[in-house]
């Protein structure tokens, strides 16, 4: 049971497949049936749970970021294994995941105070998902702190940066792909030279496709996406977006988030190009700018 659970949850930690994952989880769950081994499948459950949901299309995105659907329902799950730690700080990495890759900042905020006033943050110290714990951790605080300006946020952050250099320091596999992707992110906030953090996001995204992480070049080119959008550049927004749209259906196999993303870039993009009206008459903007409206 612990072998193939942690099986499915380091392939999904490392961007697997996540059309394989959900064939390899429900292998598992076959066979725990088959044994009557039933009872112990509560530590895949929430992993694939997950998949699903990345997998899935959702009317209203906020719902996708709940583990509840056709394997689990989140709070029952929760409240039935509060005291199995391990399980859930997984559990709760997972639905910060989620919740920072739909934009559901709040949701993500809230995962991160349970999980760091339980007992589950020392008990992830030592688990495998501990260094994408504080990737999603560090991402969601520079996202509230990009929608509030309260520096709070940034010094958080920063505080998750540090314990990815720690882990890099120890050869942790993946934490150096996944500390670049937040220095990318960090330098879009302090950089007002758009070439540094250009070339900032080329190097996550090389280090991200050399380790095969597919999730995470998608997140690099969909975030440069945004910032290009900020700037006014929809030429280099676009070519951005596509980028990711196609890493994470193709490569990633999550309909679902590329979907979401389809929807968010087009509004988006309509908001950088609305007609402007001016002396009586209207002008589309469309320009390249060093500055532009915040949007992510």
């Amino acid at each position: 049971t612990i072998s193939s659970c942690n099986n499915l949850m380091a392939s999904l930690l490392s961007d697997g497949n996540l059309v394989e994952i959900e064939g390899r989880a429900r292998y598992f769950l076959a066979r725990f049936k088959e044994y009557n081994q039933e009872q112990l499948a509560f530590w895949i459950l929430p992993i694939m749970q997950c998949v699903l949901n990345l997998m899935t299309p959702f009317d209203n995105w906020r719902d996708a970021t709940t583990l509840t659907g056709e394997v689990i329902v989140e709070d029952e799950f929760l409240q039935t294994w509060e005291r199995t730690h391990a399980l859930k700080g997984a559990t709760l990495t997972l639905k910060l995941m989620l919740a920072y890759h739909f934009r559901c900042y709040d949701v993500a905020e809230q995962a991160l105070k349970e999980f760091e006033s339980s007992a589950a943050e020392k008990v992830m110290r030592v688990h495998y998902s501990y260094y994408s714990h504080h990737f999603f951790a560090g991402m969601t605080c520079i996202a509230l702190f990009r929608e509030t300006q309260k520096k709070m946020y940034l010094r958080k952050a920063r505080s998750h940066k540090k314990h990815l250099l720690k882990l890099r320091s120890i050869k942790c596999p993946n934490s150096e792909p996944l500390l670049l992707v937040l220095l990318a992110e960090e330098l879009s906030l302090t950089s007002g030279d758009l070439s540094r953090y250009e070339a900032a996001v080329e190097t996550a995204a090389e280090a991200c496709t050399k380790a095969r992480l597919m999730q995470h070049t998608g997140l690099v080119y969909e975030r440069a996406g945004f910032i290009h959008a900020e700037r006014k550049n929809t030429e280099k927004a676009e070519k951005c977006f596509d980028r990711a749209m196609s890493l994470y259906r193709d490569e990633w196999g999550s309909q679902g988030k590329s979907d979401w993303l389809c929807q968010e870039r087009q509004q988006v993009l309509n908001r950088v190009r609305r007609p402007t009206k001016m002396w009586g008459l209207q002008i589309e903007v469309r320009q390249t700018s060093s500055e532009g409206e915040h949007f992510y």
